[in-house]
């Protein structure tokens, strides 16, 4: 909304009226700065000649009000286990999991901070995997840094990894990781090797297994595909009472299979009665599909998201792997998805209740799963049937993005900000529409594809990774006439001084770390007390640090833009809050003003006659028995002459003290 000031009018020479607001938002940099609403803060403003946001450290604390941030509190100082490189969460109604790597090693807890107690277990990973991605599936975890997929089950604590290389732990047929899917490439084959295809080959798994009807007299049989050298082939064969029995292999060249007996004849016509088992040469070649892939999401037919799907492997760029369903140790080589051309890049893929969202680096594209015809379904095919059901237009989304879902949207970090991809009919535009364009003229001069983003509760958090956050608020935001596509712009806020390497969500409460503390803010950015940040520990001392919060109007103009102006008073209203324990919080305002370009001056400075007696952290210099109602104004006179506009700072920086701005008010005068 645009401003429009109360102009009272009092003869033809002059006139007076006043400027206010009671709707205060957050950051406005959509526009040129003199026509940004005066509900906002603006965008782009000078202090101490250096460019800052206009706001800082302010958060919705009610619809069209701001408060100052909670502060954060040390949990955890990573003292032998190293600095940490990444924090994942798993869940489930039986338990709660937390994996913090440092890295090549990872430490499993069930503290969302704690890694170091007696009950933490430490798992070596065959790579390093800071800043790694991760995923739960079922009662696992999966890992990808690029180079590997890394396993954690966490009903034993078994691990699995598999490497580009081919490297992986399944080094024996009777690997302890059990659930690992062995299919049966072939059943029915005779000695020579002709057969019907079965099930399709595990991308996870080097062993497959083939099954044939023996003829009692053949000594020799081939397989399908050649076997690794210096492996152990494993045959069984079927007693009297068809149970599987361990047969004798003298031995083995390319895919021929030598025993020391021929297998008996099969008793039941017709029916398998061999099973040869062996690590096939050809695994080291496939390997790359799966543990290059840098980005997974879950998501299956009809709303149930029963199959892992990985993606983002730079020598196949534009194939999606699947998994079977409810098998997620399973991936066929034949459960793969071509998205767009040979050159098109996926960087990442959003699963809802019912579409998966692959974005790329052209185009998003939607793909729709249905269940196949079992008519028509081949054997060895799953019984779904996953299609391209749109396109989306786009930016050019930032390389290895994160998503999240959002205000029920699938949003994702782009060259122009936060981008979601919107509920679409037939006739509406099909493209993905900017959500950010109210903090985007900061947040894009940051490294985007070094940002982590998390949504938390009504906000979606966006960290450098360095010093400052940046939040949109779904609970407020505007129609944009300067985004065409947008139907909504989210209300954004910045905050300084916060270094959130790493973040997690854990009973309500944001988590973060710098890899050195485990830190944590109040529950869902509300606060009674403690607006201050724990920044350190020293000699064993917390060290702490104050807030320093400010909200700023852009320039006002008044309703005469060119002609001067006597600016005579002001005023603040400010809300009293009450702590914990019911005593009142100190709390004050300091107020500069800068008109037209002169210099910031301090017009109100903290005063301290409305501060409160309280035992923490007494002042005797503003000590008053003096309370005060639940809010209360703050006057002042300005007396600035032949001004044509004014621009106000109200800041709070305090040790400990809330700080909540509700309305502001310029009385003026044209000269």
């Amino acid at each position: 909304m645009r401003f429009v000031s109360n102009n009272i009018m009092s003869g033809s020479v002059s006139s007076s009226g006043t400027v206010q607001t009671s709707s205060i938002h957050g950051i406005d940099s959509t526009s040129a700065e003199d026509e940004r609403s005066i509900s906002h803060a603006d965008g782009i403003s000078y202090y101490d000649g250096s460019e800052q946001p206009g706001t800082v450290n302010m958060i919705r604390t009610g619809l069209g009000q701001i408060s100052k941030r909670p502060g954060y509190t040390i949990c955890k100082k990573s003292e032998q286990f190293g600095a940490l490189g990444g924090v994942f969460k798993f869940s489930s109604p039986e338990q709660e999991l937390y994996f913090f790597i440092s890295g090549n090693v990872m430490a499993v807890s069930t503290s969302s901070y704690d890694f170091e107690s007696e009950d933490t277990i430490t798992v070596d990973l065959p790579d390093d995997f800071d800043d790694c991605l991760a995923m739960q599936s079922e009662d696992c975890m999966f890992f990808l840094n690029g180079d590997f997929v890394f396993i954690y089950r966490v009903a034993d604590g078994e691990v699995f990894y598999i490497g580009s290389d081919g490297s992986t732990t399944v080094t024996e047929y009777t690997n302890p990781f059990e659930g690992l899917y062995l299919p049966v490439l072939f059943i029915g084959c005779t000695p020579t090797g002709a057969g019907s295809s079965y099930e399709a080959v595990n991308l996870l798994n080097p062993y497959i297994s083939e099954q044939f009807i023996c003829d009692g007299d053949a000594n020799e049989y081939t397989v399908h595909m050649d076997i690794k050298p210096d492996t152990t082939v494993h045959a069984f064969t079927k007693n009297t009472l068809g149970e599987w029995e361990p047969a004798a292999v003298l031995s083995y060249a390319g895919r021929t299979v030598k025993f020391v007996m021929p297998p008996p004849k099969t008793s039941v016509e017709g029916e398998d009665n061999l099973k040869i088992i062996y690590l096939y040469d050809s695994f080291a070649q496939n390997a790359y599909k799966i543990a290059k892939c840098r980005c997974m999401t879950m998501y299956g037919v009809a709303g149930y998201k029963d199959r892992v799907f990985l993606a983002a492997n730079s020598d196949v760029p534009n194939i999606i792997y699947y998994s079977d369903m409810d098998n997620h140790l399973y991936f066929p080589d034949l459960n793969y998805l071509k998205i767009g051309e040979s050159d098109t890049q996926i960087v990442a893929l959003a699963g809802d209740d019912t579409r998966l969202a692959v974005i790329c680096n052209d185009n998003v594209y939607m793909v729709s799963g249905n269940i196949q015809d079992p008519q028509t379904a081949v054997d060895f095919l799953p019984n779904a049937l996953f299609l391209i059901s749109g396109i989306f237009r786009t930016v050019k989304p930032i390389e290895g993005v994160l998503t999240q879902v959002f205000d029920n949207e699938v949003v994702y970090l782009t060259e122009k900000g936060v981008s979601a991809i919107t509920a679409s009919g037939v006739l509406d535009e099909r493209c993905c529409q900017n959500r950010s364009a109210m903090i985007n003229y900061h947040l894009l001069k940051e490294q985007l594809d070094d940002c982590k983003m998390l949504a938390y509760d009504d906000f979606l958090v966006i960290s450098n990774r360095s010093d400052t956050l940046y939040l949109l608020d779904s609970k407020q935001y505007f129609k944009s006439g300067d985004e065409p596509f947008s139907y909504r712009q989210y209300d954004g806020y910045i905050w300084k001084g916060i270094n959130a390497k790493y973040m997690w969500v854990n009973q309500g409460y944001l988590y973060f770390s710098n890899g050195e503390y485990i830190f944590r803010f109040n529950k869902n950015f509300i606060s009674n007390s403690d607006y201050r940040d724990e920044t350190e520990i020293s000699s064993g001392q917390i060290v702490y640090s104050t807030i320093n919060a400010y909200w700023e109007t852009p320039p006002i103009y008044c309703q005469s833009f060119h002609v001067n102006k006597f600016f005579e008073r002001m005023g603040a209203l400010l809300s009293s809050q009450m702590a914990v324990d019911g005593a009142p919080l100190n709390t004050d305002v300091r107020i500069s003003a800068r008109f037209d370009n002169d210099k910031w001056r301090v017009i109100k400075d903290y005063g301290g006659e409305l501060s409160v007696f309280r035992y923490e952290n007494i002042s005797y210099a503003r000590f008053t028995y003096s309370d005060r109602p639940e809010s209360y104004a703050v006057y002042k006179r300005l007396l600035h002459k032949r001004g044509r506009s004014i621009k106000l700072r109200f800041e709070n920086d305090n040790f400990d003290q809330p700080f909540t701005l509700r309305s502001f008010l310029i009385e003026y005068t044209i000269m």
